[in-house]
């Protein structure tokens, strides 16, 4: 298994860890060894690695006293 970087695939098990992949789309290529009189077979796919979200949470005043009743908060 192969690709290009940035994509971190274990060659031998062709195990893809998204965590630790940068977000993209890869081209991922599979080739088997020539074996028993049979010549080497190649298999290509695409693979897509999307970023995980992030949000963050803002509010008037420091620090947030849980006594009031409501209080406006920002998601952005």
């Amino acid at each position: 298994y192969a690709s290009t970087a940035g994509l971190t695939i274990n060659a031998t098990t062709g195990a893809i860890t998204p965590s630790t992949s940068t977000p993209g789309t890869y081209t991922v290529t599979y080739s088997t060894l020539a074996s028993g009189g049979c010549g080497v077979v190649t298999a290509t796919t695409s693979v897509t690695i999307t970023a995980l979200p992030t949000a963050s949470i803002s509010y008037a005043g420091s620090p947030y006293c849980s006594g009031v009743a409501t209080a406006t908060v920002t998601l952005s």
